[in-house]
């Protein structure tokens, strides 16, 4: 999809699935209209059913786009503000995972996760400490917080429409 893609603009694209935009209607049409005519000239097609049109708001692969931002979305959020304290190494490292997806909104996570880190290390022994504690809680508040939240920019965004196809 780059290679196909590549040179357009007000495209973002992950595997895919792909948001089209523009500065204005015009351009947003026209990028639109480039994005659809490439996809046909190499023989493929977006699934219609899974295309969203003019929307003020998507959710693309895991975070709520608007005008104003990329925000989180409520099921990642709740699976991680759910996920029950860990009783083994491998569902530390199941937690850590789910909490990475949020990673670069979250100031000094590394830091945080620091205890939590270092049950994976191969000589760790469980034991469930209040240090260990305090950072799986701390996480699970900055997941909530108003923490993650920053502006989508993979060319400048602020459009007024966005466009999400599928393929």
């Amino acid at each position: 999809m780059d290679q196909i893609l590549e040179g357009t603009s007000g495209i973002s694209c992950i595997l895919d699935d792909m948001i089209v935009t523009g500065k204005g209607d015009a351009e947003h049409m026209a990028n639109l209209q480039e994005v659809l005519r490439r996809l046909h000239h190499h023989g493929l097609r977006a699934n219609k059913s899974k295309c969203e049109f003019f929307k003020e708001k998507i959710t693309f692969f895991g975070h709520d786009i608007n005008s104003e931002g990329l925000h989180k979305t409520t099921d990642k959020t709740a699976a991680m503000v759910n996920a029950p304290r860990p009783q083994s190494v491998a569902e530390v490292r199941s937690f850590l995972g789910l909490v990475n997806y949020y990673h670069k909104f979250l100031p000094n996570l590394a830091t945080i996760l620091h205890p939590l880190n270092q049950m994976l290390e191969s000589n760790y022994q469980w034991n469930w400490t209040d240090q260990y504690e305090e950072a799986f809680c701390k996480v699970k508040a900055m997941i909530v917080s108003d923490l993650v939240l920053t502006h989508y920019d993979p060319i400048t965004f602020p459009y007024n429409w966005l466009v999400m196809l599928h393929l």
